[in-house]
């Protein structure tokens, strides 16, 4: 009995299995067949459905053959999967091979499901191919195979008979697919005849202008027979030559040519036609025997050609060609268009000799054409019945007018349009009865009343009472007819009897052939609208994703497109958070605030609710009076039928969007699928919303970054870096107080707070790095680190001066520029659990843009310092100093040289230098400009300015490309060496030892202005102490002094003319002494200096003066030196 019973549950199981591959599988096929239907054009229609079939099945390849039956091959028309990049999409082969020329050939379905023991199976026709199993099933219209559906799988035994089925049902779906695409088709080449026709019989009804109207013949033939070129030849039969008279697309040399080679009937495809009085082709001129024409027809590169004769009755009167540059040959459509076309011309040809005769019809015509124009320009039934109104009443009586259409179905006609002297009824559908309109679709004729009080006996039921009430004495209707198919009535009335006759009822009757087809149209437009309404829904909430991304937008968005798709009274989406379900968007409620809040306290444990989140399936409720599961909310008194629907997103649910109507069992399970693919899109819109907040949020994070490190920019004063960090932290991570610590070696000091009560006291407070504080975390792991009570966990934030700013909530972050460690940021909050990752996550980013505003101000105090540096060392040298740009312009000059040349930078700054002297242009041995040319050094010695003679040197500044980019120029005064060398030319006395002391004096001042310099730079260092500035002070003393002693030597080297002036004989003394002092000390020699106070001053030489006490204090010396050794 236990084996029994476990046999039965395993046939079972396999039963389910296969029951629910049946079920998958016609969902498919179903899923394919309305694709198939959906699509009009053939080519795109077989490859969607081939896509969608090895999609949809997960086939290895898929492929549509069709049959071609003059060649007794089969096509491959689509292919879908692994064959696309393996074979030709014009693929070939004959159905007395193969499994599918089998299948064509036989009718019958084959299955392989082993490919390798099906002899019918062509083996090794593609190297590539992976197929292991095959099944063909054909593809059949009335019993007659017309092609097949092929589906290839690379694992052996992959289809059973339900694949066999379910392929069978699809062939058959698609085989109606391509006939109803090339009725489509057909219909379409059909409308764009009619249409052509109609266009040109506009021409010939629009003018007598003879050219016009061929002309427009010839442009509609060429268009519609897809030619190259299309032109009308009329017959001069005093010569019987045929010329162009009207031509499309032709070239001016083309049609020149031919109408001077004369073409005579006989001769050349339209002189042939003309002759014979049948329709000439031509394939190619190349190859045809006998054309004589081949070289006019090469100016237009022209290869096949289309003759038709116009002929009045018997009389031959011009010819119509079409010509194309290739050699295609044409249609016998393209015959049958062109031969009607002809006619056409002929008629245009007669009708402008006759106009006259023919003005009456031609203005029927007219009528009609443009009324054939009028109801061609929409696909909407009420406005075309309007059109069809306006047309009729402008050239009938139409006192009353209706148009109706028939539903064969339910056997209805629906009267669109219904106004009888100007009072319009609303659109009614009525049962077809026996009334005229009935009869007429009945009897598929038409019926014209001339005097319905003479003729209403012959009509049980002349009409229903409409309109103002009045029956009409003239009535006049015609079926709308779609080949034998009744697509309505149309009736036009007039309330004076014989208003119609026979010509009306032909002119009636040709507007409702017209009108009949506009219709069709129009009816088979609106069927395909409603059928893609519910997808189009289903795309506008796709479409919705990508225009907005505002989650409140969103959701309203598809409340709105879901009412497009189902009826509902009012409609909620409800979202789920933490805190369980809530409602965040309503339609159609009055009181939204009071839902909303009821709807979040009691949806949360609704059955409902949790259903949809157990099965992640919908929920339809037909009354729920009469359901258990429903909760009564505030604003859902209305409410009897309900469906809800899960909001998905990767399995994950998000929400449900739920509708309600007033009406019980108004749901279907239908609707809930519906319902349940518009949710699916709309999960997906809005879960791409709320992305797009998070993206926004972390958007405006960045932005938020990079105006505080744009602000941190704004300067590279240091204190003034530090306030800016603290100021814009503030902008990007919310604190109570916060500080700047830089690391100095192994311990944190405080260099900047915000929001401290004692700040003062904080401020240069420092602590070592591995001390009992949170600090420490940071600085070891270079990460950040939140503290959530601080005051909890460490003392030090419960001692002062840390007491003070009562902090809990703790974050620090470490200052890192590259890898090197600066210090770190505090965040303080006074309250507790404050700080989160995602402050961190901020907090580090913004430490790091602190950590180089840090770095840059440090940089540039470093640059500072040796700007400054440089400058001193400028200042102090005895040297003019210049640097100019690459135009000549001054930028920076030292104090030397202000001092001697007598300007100020700010007064020459920007100017060119040769500016400053009153010229021009540079002087021609102008060193600047030189070195500017060459990129060499250049010198030049000569006068600056009356007294001041300069040796000039010009050395260019290249940047590491060797590009010059500016000239530093320096000025040595070579003034007194020249008085130096003049005097000693005048004193040989002298000469040697004026030359020792200038040239000592040189290489002395170098030394003594850069020791000078320096040691006044050091002393102004605030880290140099008391002791060190004693000594420093010291050596510029002593420097000083040997500066005062070299220009002492230079006073006395130098030879100066005789002038008396008032003199203080003991300073001259004194003087002379200081100039002597070191060898004196060297030589143990003590001056003792017995000078009188009171000596009065004298006029002298106080220059030759000195000269006689250095002579006797060096005889003294010498004296001395001699007598004591």
């Amino acid at each position: 009995m236990e084996k029994h019973s476990k046999s039965v549950l395993r046939e079972l199981a396999t039963l389910n299995t296969l029951a629910e591959k049946r079920s998958s599988q016609l969902t498919l096929v179903n899923a394919v067949g309305r694709l198939a239907t959906s699509i009009l054009d053939l080519d795109e229609m077989m490859e969607e459905v081939t896509r969608a079939i090895q999609t949809s099945f997960n086939y290895y390849n898929v492929a549509l053959f069709l049959l071609d039956k003059s060649r007794r091959q089969v096509v491959m028309r689509a292919v879908a999967g692994g064959f696309e990049e393996l074979v030709s999409r014009t693929y070939r082969q004959s159905v007395d091979k193969g499994i599918i020329g089998w299948v064509v050939r036989t009718g019958q379905s084959l299955l392989a499901n082993d490919v390798s023991q099906e002899p019918r199976y062509i083996k090794g026709f593609l190297g590539e191919v992976l197929t292991r199993s095959e099944l063909c099933v054909p593809l059949k219209l009335d019993d007659e195979v017309i092609g097949a559906l092929d589906v290839q799988s690379i694992y052996p035994d992959a289809f059973d008979q339900a694949d066999i089925v379910a392929m069978e049902a699809l062939a058959a779906q698609i085989a109606a697919a391509i006939r109803n695409a090339q009725l489509f088709k057909a219909q379409q080449q059909r409308t764009e005849e009619v249409e052509a026709l109609a266009e040109v019989g506009r021409a010939i009804s629009s003018t007598l202008n003879l050219e016009q109207v061929l002309e427009a013949i010839a442009t509609q033939a060429t268009i519609l027979a897809h030619a190259d070129e299309g032109g009308i030849f009329e017959l001069d039969k005093a010569q019987g030559i045929l010329h162009i008279t009207a031509s499309y697309n032709a070239s001016e040399d083309f049609v020149r040519a031919v109408n001077e080679a004369g073409v005579k009937v006989g001769e050349g495809a339209v002189g042939r036609a003309a002759a014979t009085r049948e329709p000439v082709q031509v394939v190619d001129t190349e190859t045809e025997a006998g054309y004589r024409f081949r070289e006019i027809a090469a100016i237009d590169g022209i290869h096949s050609m289309l003759a038709v004769p116009l002929l009045k009755g018997e009389e031959l009167i011009g010819g119509i060609v079409l010509w194309r540059r290739q050699p295609v040959p044409f249609s016998t459509q393209d015959v049958a268009l062109l031969t009607s076309l002809a006619s056409q011309a002929t008629i245009a040809i007669e009708n402008a000799r006759l106009y006259t005769e023919r003005e009456r019809r031609i203005a029927e015509l007219t009528a009609l054409n443009q009324i054939g124009q009028a109801i061609s320009s929409t696909l909407h039934l009420d406005e075309l019945a309007e059109l069809i109104y306006g047309e009729v009443s402008r050239i009938m009586d139409a006192a009353a007018f209706h148009i109706a259409l028939y539903n064969q179905e339910t056997n209805m006609l629906d009267y669109l349009l219904m106004i009888d002297e100007g009072v319009r009824e609303p659109r009614q559908s009525r049962p077809l009865g026996q009334g005229l309109s009935g009869l007429i679709v009945t009897t598929r004729k038409p019926i014209l009343i001339k005097n319905l009080e003479e003729e209403k006996d012959k009509y049980l039921h002349p009409a229903f009472v409409w309109g103002t009430g009045k029956l009409p004495s003239s009535w006049l209707g015609v079926p709308l007819l779609v080949g034998d198919k009744v697509v309505g009535v149309m009736s036009v009335q007039s309330y004076r009897p014989f208003a119609y006759d026979e010509d009306d009822l032909e002119l009636f009757q040709t507007l409702g052939s017209q009108a009949a087809i506009a219709v069709e149209k129009a009816r088979l437009f609106e069927a395909e609208q409603t059928r893609r309404r519910q997808a189009e829904i289903l795309g506008d909430v796709s479409r919705i994703v990508g225009s907005t991304l505002d989650l409140h937008s969103v959701l309203r968005l598809i409340l709105e497109q879901l009412k497009r798709v189902l009826t509902y009274e009012t409609a909620s989406l409800l979202l789920f958070s933490a805190e369980g379900p809530a409602m965040t968007a309503l339609s159609g409620y009055e009181d939204e605030e009071t839902v909303i809040k009821e709807a979040a306290l009691r949806l949360g444990d609704s059955p409902i609710w949790q259903e949809m989140a157990t099965t992640r399936q919908p929920v339809v409720i037909p009354d729920v009076r009469q359901d258990e599961r429903w909760i009564w909310v505030p604003g859902a008194e209305h409410v009897r039928a309900w469906i809800g629907v899960p909001l998905l997103v990767r399995d994950e649910m998000i929400g449900a969007l739920m509708m309600d109507s007033t009406q019980s069992g108004f749901y279907t399970q239908k609707d809930a699928e519906l319902a349940q693919a518009l949710a699916n899109q709309a999960a997906v819109a809005i879960e791409n919303a709320r992305l797009f907040q998070a993206e926004a949020r972390r958007r405006q994070e960045a932005e938020t970054l990079r105006l505080a490190a744009q602000a941190l920019s704004a300067t590279l004063d240091l204190r003034q870096v530090f306030e800016l960090i603290l100021a814009q932290l503030r902008q990007v991570v919310p604190y109570d107080s916060a500080s700047v610590q830089l690391l100095k070696e192994d311990r944190l000091e405080i260099i900047g707070g915000l929001g401290f009560p004692n700040l003062d006291e904080l401020l240069g407070l420092s602590f070592p790095v591995d001390g009992d504080n949170p600090n420490r975390q940071v600085m070891a792991t270079r990460a950040p680190f939140i503290v959530d009570d601080a005051s909890a966990l460490y003392e030090d934030f419960r001692q002062k001066p840390h007491a003070q700013a009562r902090i809990r909530s703790w974050l620090g972050v470490p200052l890192l520029f590259g890898d090197r460690l600066i210090g770190m940021i505090a965040l303080d909050k006074r309250e507790p659990g404050f700080y989160t990752t995602d402050h961190a996550r901020l907090a580090l980013a913004f430490a790091a843009q602190a950590a180089i505003a840090i770095e840059n101000a440090r940089l540039h105090e470093e640059l500072q310092a040796r700007m400054r540096e440089m400058q001193t060392i400028l200042d102090h040298a005895p040297l003019s100093i210049a640097l100019l740009d690459t135009e000549m312009r001054y930028v920076l000059v030292n104090k030397f040289a202000e001092e001697k040349e007598g300007y100020r930078l700010d007064e020459i700054k920007g100017r060119r230098c040769y500016e400053i002297w009153g010229r021009a242009k540079p002087c021609e041995e102008c060193p600047a400009s030189l070195a500017l040319e060459d990129g060499e050094v250049h010198r030049w010695e000569g006068e600056i300015l009356p007294g001041y003679i300069a040796e000039e040197t010009c050395v260019p500044i290249k940047d590491e490309q060797g590009r010059i980019q500016g000239i530093l120029n320096i000025r040595r005064d070579v003034t007194e060496r020249r008085r130096l060398q003049a005097q000693l030319l005048q004193s040989g006395k002298l000469s040697a030892v004026g030359q020792l002391i200038s040239g000592v004096a040189h290489e002395l001042n170098n030394p003594l202005t850069s020791i000078m310099g320096y040691s006044e730079l050091v002393q102004r260092e605030a880290s140099v102490d008391g002791t060190l500035k004693t000594d420093l002070q010291k050596i510029y003393e002593q420097a000083e002094r040997s500066a005062h002693i070299v220009r002492k030597l230079l006073t006395f080297a130098r030879q100066y003319p005789p002038e008396h002036e008032k003199t203080d004989i003991n300073r001259a003394i004194e003087k002379t002494i200081e100039l002597l002092t070191y060898q004196l000390d060297v030589d143990n020699i003590t001056v003792v200096r017995d000078l009188d106070p009171n000596l009065p001053y004298t006029q002298a030489d106080v220059h030759q003066l000195q000269q006689v006490f250095l002579n006797i204090i060096n005889n003294a010396h010498q004296a001395m030196k001699q007598a004591h050794g």
